[in-house]
């Protein structure tokens, strides 16, 4: 298939059932996978296929990379070294490290991994500082999505859709939820018969 018909979002979903299947052969067990970096780099993995129109040849994948490390990337990227150094960093609420950065040529974008059933803190969290990442500069970088991905048993696009009013910046950012229902042919006692697997892409609006 052309990669230009696949997107990130898409390369994300496929790595999250890619991921639950490898801890199934693991364990035997699909409740709860263990250790959650699996998922990490089984979307990683589906990321280097490529999608939309960049070759997977082009992209450059850096996991558990520090968030001041890439606010100092796009900060490059838009202003230039000389600048670089004249501008003060932006505060970002929840510091530390992002599952997934990736960069292809001027575009940058993040996936952030959960495992089942993340709860409702956690996800808010990951949204807010998501949004704080794509405002660095004035909204004026190359970093073109961020992208929230986690399995959970039971559909979740209401709960996912009313933790958004919560904390979303509606005139700055667009929120897309994709909500995939998977079966996996297993019954009950052995794991669970299907899961949902669920891709919130942030997006500046005026990009």
């Amino acid at each position: 298939m052309n990669n230009s018909t696949i997107t990130l979002a898409t390369r994300v979903s496929d790595g999250i059932k890619a991921g639950v299947n490898r801890h199934w052969r693991y364990t035997k067990d699909l409740i709860k996978v263990k250790p959650e970096y699996l998922l990490t780099v089984s979307v990683a993995d589906e990321i280097t296929k490529g999608f939309s129109n960049i070759h997977g040849i082009d992209i450059e994948i850096k996991l558990e990379e520090p968030t001041q490390l890439i606010i100092g990337n796009l900060l490059i990227k838009a202003l230039g070294m000389k600048d670089y150094f004249k501008t003060e960093r932006p505060v970002i609420d929840r510091d530390g490290k992002v599952d997934i950065f990736l960069e292809a040529s001027d575009e940058r974008h993040i996936v952030e991994i959960k495992n089942f059933d993340t709860s409702a803190t956690e996800f808010k969290k990951e949204v807010i500082r998501l949004q704080q990442l794509l405002a660095v500069n004035g909204w004026k970088n190359p970093l073109l999505s961020c992208n929230v991905a986690f399995p959970t048993i039971r559909n979740s696009k209401e709960w996912i859709n009313k933790h958004l009013e919560t904390v979303l910046m509606p005139d700055d950012v667009s929120a897309i939820p994709n909500v995939e229902y998977i079966e996996t042919g297993e019954e009950p006692e052995d794991g669970i018969p299907a899961f949902y697997v669920n891709v919130v892409t942030l997006e500046k609006k005026n990009a």
